[in-house]
């Protein structure tokens, strides 16, 4: 199992769920592992968005399989004025995240997905709010 097909069952996972989509600007091309740039410096593409944030993996190994503990971060990002819009598409992340299974390329399938922790702060530029979620996953190599 490696990292980076974990974060392709995340992003698979989020565009996938409506419930996030139908809030972002561009649907289910609003969730990316990258902040999205339109060519200007006054504008970072459409809003609201989401991106795939750092993460941090640890071994989790047992005596007869790998896996990892990771710590998973999903930003949200808006320029609308109230911090309400970040606070509803962080409900629907965690609703798409939340105690759900994932099947990870490799072989390696998700014991534990859960909710750890966010915030909703603005962002220096003045213009936008930017929310930070985190989550612990826990995965085992399928038999």
């Amino acid at each position: 199992m490696s990292e980076a097909a974990i974060q392709v069952a995340i992003l698979t996972r989020l565009r996938a769920f409506s419930g996030l989509t139908d809030l972002l600007a561009a649907g289910a091309a609003s969730i990316t592992d990258y902040k999205p740039q339109s060519g200007t410096p006054e504008d970072d593409g459409p809003f609201p968005y989401v991106t795939i944030g750092d993460d941090e993996h640890l071994p989790w190994d047992t005596d007869t399989s790998d896996g990892l503990e990771s710590d998973l971060r999903i930003h949200v990002w808006s320029r609308i004025r109230s911090r309400m819009p970040v606070k509803l598409i962080q409900a629907q992340v965690k609703a798409a995240l939340q105690h759900h299974d994932l099947f990870i390329g490799g072989g390696a399938v998700s014991v534990l997905l859960y909710f750890d922790g966010s915030n909703v702060t603005p962002d220096p530029d003045g213009k936008t709010h930017h929310g930070i979620q985190t989550f612990r996953l826990l995965t085992d190599e399928a038999d």
